[in-house]
């Protein structure tokens, strides 16, 4: 596999090195076994020594992560904003860079194709943007807000290895890779790969979900593990998803489903005028930071952070940026922009 430098693991490409090589090839079962792969235009991956050159390692460092996966993680705790903690496994450059491969070059193509409209979050050109935008027409009707609890955990390493299986690569492969996705057992908050993984283990119940809500004139999205619902009557749909729900492992936090009758958001933007707007109490702090860096300057207004100061450059203008995608450009904020690199260039800073 040493002269596989620079390979792109496409069918033809599999060919040509055997026929180079002159190995003892069986292409048409070759041709069999690949023929899925191929068709959703995914690496063919046929052995080990194939997969630690895709995933840039030698079969022996491949060995040794699979070997004891537990030491390249990093585990910590952080607070939720409803009380308790969430508990974090961070893979350590060398699971991580691996877990990005298989993220860029096999879960991104796979999911464009594989996870259809109702899913927003974690997928190419969808955004809580979009999974807004789907409900503004219903700003006038009530909204329903679901949560899937443990949702990452909730997705089994066996799911996880079937989700691969299901695109075409064989048994030791989808094995291997689900165990470089998955620690303790299921996917682990803080993996690249556990957003897309999560989403294809949902796929079935969105279209379950959504062909429900289809039949009693409801709009169905779902971002991460927030399930928004809008529509007359939104509460029926309360115990349509328990029982499809009760089908698998994925089960509703009841702590955080309600119903909005008016003036609500959706993944924090609002839609209750039925144009897409932040919510006032975001815009008031985005309005406070220009305001104290046109009255005192970016360098004062630095100063005047409790934390993170010296990022807070960066932070309004992801701010302004974030206003901009979901609202569009306005005389207001585009004079934002103005008092924002006016103090910037003023003091030489970098936004």
């Amino acid at each position: 596999m040493a002269t596989l430098q620079n390979f792109d693991f496409a069918y033809n490409s599999w060919i040509e090195y055997a026929r180079k090589n002159q190995l003892d090839f069986d292409v048409e079962k070759f041709k069999r076994l690949t023929e899925k792969l191929e068709s959703k235009k995914l690496p063919i991956i046929i052995g080990s020594a194939s997969l630690a050159l895709f995933l840039g390692v030698s079969e022996r460092q491949l060995e040794s992560v699979l070997g004891a996966r537990h030491k390249f993680y990093r585990q910590f705790e952080i607070p939720k904003r409803s009380g308790g903690v969430r508990s974090i496994a961070c893979p350590y450059p060398f699971l991580y860079n691996m877990q990005k491969t298989i993220l860029l070059r096999i879960l991104n193509p796979y999911c464009s194709a594989a996870i259809e409209g109702n899913a927003h979050g974690f997928l190419q050109g969808r955004s809580i943007k979009s999974n807004a935008q789907a409900h503004a027409a219903n700003h006038k009707k009530q909204l329903l807000k679901l949560d899937i609890s443990d949702f990452f955990g909730s997705v089994k390493q066996m799911a996880v290895q079937e989700i691969f299986r299901e695109m075409g690569y064989g048994d030791k492969i989808a094995r291997v890779l689900g165990r470089l996705c998955c620690h303790q057992g299921y996917l682990p908050q803080g993996a690249p790969t556990s957003p897309a993984l999560s989403n294809l283990a949902f796929t079935g119940y969105d279209q379950k979900i959504n062909a429900v809500c289809t039949d009693l004139g409801l709009i169905y999205t779902r971002y991460a593990d927030d399930m928004s619902i809008s529509g007359d009557d939104v509460r029926v749909m309360v115990d349509n998803i328990e029982a499809i729900l009760i089908e698998g492992v994925f089960r509703l936090n009841h702590k955080k489903t309600k119903v909005y009758n008016s003036g609500f958001s959706i993944t924090g933007v609002s839609i209750s005028e039925g144009e897409l707007r932040l919510p006032k109490k975001v815009k008031r702090q985005y309005r406070q930071d220009i305001y104290f860096i046109r009255k005192y300057g970016i360098l004062a207004s630095m100063n005047r952070q409790a934390e993170n100061k010296f990022r807070y450059p960066e932070v309004v203008l992801g701010r302004l940026q974030h206003w901009l995608n979901i609202e569009g450009i306005s005389e207001e904020l585009e004079e934002a922009f103005d008092v924002y690199w006016r103090s910037i260039n003023a003091y030489g800073l970098t936004g």
